[in-house]
């Protein structure tokens, strides 16, 4: 080695381990193994704008000086480096420090021009910085930015300096929750739902060099049905007459060519269209070039569009359903908020970023609802590239002002614009459950016109204005289909959020413990009660007219620990090939029986949804046999069952035990009354209190369980005490469903246990009961929020049973 180049390398190692030592991973409750792999010199390389490449360019990302104030103090809040692009907060920025509303965060680094872009214009681009953003060079003010999630970037071509070093500065500000402006779910006070503020750099920043004359950007308007593609292309800089625009797109076998003025749409034929989709997500490569009237070239991109149509169609019943490419497609997919343990809203590592795409699609979801969250536009590529589906939530805010109003309409506009060339992304979401959700039916018409390409879902969960092509609701965890008439004649059916199974895992929890809409204890546990959810969800889309749904969610979020990866993204909670297998519709066989106690004889009919199948069952440790119609089972029996297809596909082994039951007995006193005494209580409960130590605000009566009207909203509870009476000798099911807990017991014997703060849940029980009267007690709280309460009592087959009910 020469001794010029080895004194190059010893100089490079210094600054290496220079920078290593000056930059830490700060402490965080939880990281992914990617983290490791993270460092000042490996940091983010990739190049942000797959979509419009252009081959110089230079990574700013890295290490950068950060100093926060206090404008309350003004008093240094920090001082040190920060591992640019990752958030303030964040562990793997080095600094891991809350910033509140007050702080004023000031970012410094040096860089240098290349000598190749000499007489070439420089851009410098941010993928996204929260929330507001001042920018300097070289000491004077080049721009300045709102919005957390949209990129933006400034021409400092005349800022620069000749030669040297140039000095680079932002300086941010974010109020996180506690202004109005677009915020997801970041808070500064994270539990439950909510989690960690981001502030700051969160995406990539770099530079360009362009010609004096460049394309800004373009738009790619797919036209499935003319096999067409229509490019609109802009070009900024230096004004020029004679310059001339080519759009040209490679496909398989074929070449087309179209040429145009700056501004002039182009229209590009694509002879035996390949749509777009995710079983074949095939993309056709781009190329634009500008060009002088001489031919000689000015500028040149490269990108790709990908030839898909979505839509609303009636099928042949005449239900408004979700169509992709002309055909109707169930879309089953996963809520995914985009957020990790060390980086928060930045993903340690591209190999991370596809980590989460590739584990649904290898779940067998064909879709991703990415909730109130825009990601950096590499995700969308890959989005692109491995064929998934994407509804983009716009990110909530609170919109308690005209001013931020106005900045919410703008950011919107910013991320359609964005995102406009993805062909994953198929549906738009302006709203979600009502947070900061104004003038509905005017964003709804806003959208369309920014782009008619693409779907409007007005809101999701339970806020529907009646504009836009779906009705979209919430159910958890059970799924539910939106009714015929909340859809109307031209609107599809969705389901935009289900589930929210949890399961705690040791050493893989933000804090310990967590919360799901229903704890689950263990995989296996889990595994069988998302597969019951799916056998309620399947038969929705051909009997209810549900087009989609979307499980909550993909992975634990800090204390929401509902996901089906931990938050740490080091175990799969379910057997990919297992939930994909259930997704597929290959589901254990099941009874067609709510309970499982019976009197004196019971006939069980097993069924599968997916057609097709061989059923096979046995009988406690006895030999397989073929079933062939109803079992009749006289005695306590357990029994397993399989189905197999015939592409060899084979369902889960269910095991069932049906147990013969003596019935229950009781003796009522006479000269009853016809309903339920109820006492209502004031209180504030996690749990349910014993009601016997309290003493009641009101005490009444109500022909059958439900709330009574003018219950408070909040921080009350109920007993119902009597007598239920029942017409026939028989085996009972009792379904119990509240927000927040209950408990029911008849005869003496707890038949459901609902106790707790949680949503609408349904827990079942089941007792033999004789015929006629038998001791009633069902207790009930509600805490805050949503409120409900709904009793079912059914036979052994799900039929209603008409009770009475005495006091």
């Amino acid at each position: 080695m020469h001794l010029r180049s080895l004194l190059t390398f010893c100089i490079f190692l210094f600054l290496v381990s220079s920078s290593l030592a000056q930059w830490q991973m700060a402490d965080a409750p939880l990281k992914t193994n990617w983290s490791a792999a993270v460092n000042p010199y490996n940091v983010w390389r990739e190049y942000p704008r797959p979509n419009m490449l252009r081959s110089e360019w230079k990574n700013l990302n890295g290490l950068w000086d950060l100093w926060i104030l206090d404008r309350n103090t003004d008093q240094n809040y920090h001082t040190g480096q920060i591992l640019v692009p990752f958030p303030v907060e964040s562990a793997l920025s080095g600094v891991g420090k809350k910033v509140e509303p007050h702080h004023i965060m000031n970012y410094r680094r040096r860089f240098e021009i290349p000598q190749a872009w000499n007489g070439k214009r420089v851009l410098l681009h941010f993928g996204a910085v929260d929330y507001e953003s001042e920018v300097f060079v070289n000491g004077v003010q080049v721009g300045w930015h709102h919005g957390g999630y949209d990129p933006f970037s400034f021409d400092i071509t005349d800022r620069l300096v000749a030669g040297g070093e140039q000095e680079l500065t932002v300086v941010v500000t974010d109020s996180t929750n506690a202004g109005g402006q677009a915020v997801g779910k970041q808070s500064l006070d994270p539990h439950g739902i909510w989690y960690s503020g981001v502030s700051g750099t969160w995406q990539t920043v770099w530079l360009e060099a362009v010609p004096q004359s460049y394309i800004s950007e373009y738009r790619c308007e797919p036209d499935l049905d003319k096999s067409r593609v229509i490019i609109r292309a802009q070009v900024q800089g230096e004004r020029r007459r004679d310059l001339k625009l080519i759009a040209r797109v490679n496909g398989e076998n074929f070449n087309a060519e179209s040429a145009g003025r700056p501004g002039t749409p182009l229209l590009l034929r694509i002879s035996n269209p390949r749509a777009w989709s995710p079983d074949d997500p095939f993309l056709y490569d781009l190329e634009l070039e500008l060009v002088d009237d001489a031919g000689n070239s000015i500028d040149k991109v490269k990108g790709y569009f990908g030839l898909r149509k979505i839509s609303v169609e009636k099928d042949a019943a005449g239900v408004p359903r979700l169509y992709l490419n002309n055909e109707p497609l169930f879309q089953l997919g996963l809520l995914d908020q985009g957020y990790w343990p060390d980086g928060l809203y930045t993903a340690p590592t591209e190999e991370a970023l596809i980590h989460d795409i590739a584990t649904a699609k290898n779940m067998g979801f064909n879709l991703l609802r990415k909730h109130v969250k825009v990601e950096p536009q590499r995700w969308y590529y890959h989005c692109d590239r491995l064929g998934m589906l994407v509804w983009q939530d716009m990110p909530s805010a609170a919109n308690n002002s005209v001013t931020s109003r106005k900045k919410f309409r703008v950011e919107m506009k910013a991320m359609v614009d964005a995102l406009f060339n993805h062909p994953s992304v198929v549906m738009w979401v302006p709203f979600n459950e009502g947070w900061g959700q104004f003038n509905t039916d005017r964003f709804v018409v806003e959208l369309k016109n920014w782009d008619p390409t693409r779907l409007v879902d007005n809101a999701s969960g339970w806020t529907d204005s009646g504009f836009g092509d779906v009705i979209d609701i919430h159910s958890y965890p059970e799924p539910k289909a939106p009714s015929a008439e909340e859809a109307g004649p031209d609107r599809a059916r969705v389901l935009g959020e289900f589930g929210g199974l949890g399961l705690n895992i040791k050493g893989h929890t933000w804090t310990g413990k967590g919360w799901g809409y229903e704890l689950i204890q263990s995989s296996e546990g889990l595994m069988k009660a998302y597969e019951d959810l799916i056998w309620q969800l399947l038969p929705l889309n051909r009997e209810a007219g549900l087009s989609a749904a979307v499980y909550t969610q993909l992975s634990d979020i800090e204390e929401e620990n509902n996901g089906l990866v931990t938050y740490d993204r080091l175990l799969v909670k379910i057997d990919p090939m297992i939930v994909k297998k259930i997704n597929a519709g290959y589901l254990t066989p099941r009874p067609d029986r709510l309970g499982s106690f019976f009197y004196k004889k019971a006939p069980v009919t097993f069924r599968t949804l997916k057609e097709g199948a061989t059923i096979r069952y046995k009988l406690g440790e006895g030999e397989w046999k073929v079933y062939e119609g109803p079992l009749s089972l006289r005695k306590t029996t357990t029994l397993a069952v399989q189905a197999e297809w015939p592409d060899g596909s084979k369902s889960l082994v269910g095991t069932y035990e049906f147990r013969k039951m003596k019935a229950l007995k009781s003796k009522a006193p006479k000269d009853l009354s016809q309903g339920l005494e109820v006492k209502m209580y004031r209180g504030i409960w996690d749990q349910l209190p014993d009601f016997a130590q309290l003493s009641p605000d009101t005490v009444f009566t109500l022909s059958e369980v439900e709330l009574p009207a003018g219950l408070p909203k909040e921080k009350c509870g109920l007993l119902f005490s009597g007598w239920l009476e029942v017409p026939e000798t028989g085996a009972y099911v009792f379904q119990l469903n509240s927000d927040d807990g209950s408990s029911l017991s008849i005869a003496g014997q707890a038949v459901v246990e609902n106790d707790g703060i949680h949503g609408m849940r349904k827990k079942q029980g089941e007792l033999v009961l004789k015929k006629g009267k038998h001791p009633f007690s069902l207790k009930y709280f509600q805490k805050f929020g949503g409120q409900g309460l709904e009793l079912k009592i059914l036979d052994a087959k799900g039929n209603p049973k008409p009770v009475s009910f005495w006091h």
